[in-house]
């Protein structure tokens, strides 16, 4: 969606800048909310991402492959009425980052990692949680990832996780495993998730009549 300041785009490039040095091979992918601004593009170069930062624009019925693709969705907003992107990334088994402002620490519950979405550290030791979600899942071969991107996942999350200290990487672990022991029980999000893409469905009708 679109990046507006409230979205905390800038704190999210710079909390993934030490997470990028640790893995040369992930990058942000930004779903919609039109072309990056000539401040936005300046942003990124200043940060020596220019080339880790891909934004594309999708249609809706592109959206579940991207989410399904994706290791980990990260929503630092500061203010949303609802939340539907984070209940769409995790109906398709995508682990989920979100700010705990607004809406989206009902919307997400314990299923999700929430941070201080103005917190650099916090952010990014979001993505290290998700990141041991996702190869957790994996790991497992669950309904969730295919073994062979587990694997991927699970090396990418261990070799993320040498970087920190020990206290940090314990603070990580335990975070992980509540998480993962609470997206088995989910299946109220995915209904709510249903109820929403029904109504958003009813609205395009109701628009185009």
């Amino acid at each position: 969606g679109k990046r507006e300041l409230y979205k905390q785009f800038d704190c999210l490039l710079k909390a993934m800048v030490p997470v990028f040095e640790s893995d040369k091979t992930i990058k942000i992918v930004c779903a919609g909310g039109g072309a990056l601004t000539n401040g936005e593009a300046e942003n990124i170069k200043s940060l020596n991402l220019s080339d880790r930062i891909v934004q594309r624009s999708f249609y809706d019925n592109e959206l579940n492959t991207i989410y399904k693709n994706a290791a980990v969705f990260i929503f630092p907003s500061e203010y949303e009425g609802f939340g539907i992107p984070p209940l769409e990334a995790m109906a398709s088994g995508t682990p989920v980052v979100v700010s705990n402002l607004s809406s989206l620490p009902e919307v997400v519950g314990e299923a999700g990692k929430l941070v201080n979405p103005q917190s650099v550290d916090d952010i990014a030791e979001g993505y290290l949680i998700a990141a041991g979600v996702a190869a957790a899942a994996g790991a497992l071969a669950g309904a969730w990832l295919c073994a062979r991107a587990g694997q991927r996942l699970q090396l990418r999350h261990e070799r993320l996780q040498r970087s920190l200290p020990a206290q940090r990487r314990r603070k990580v672990d335990r975070r992980v495993a509540s998480i993962v022991r609470q997206r088995q029980h989910f299946g109220k999000q995915r209904r709510i998730l249903g109820r929403c893409r029904a109504l958003r469905q009813q609205r395009i009708e109701l628009v185009h009549f």
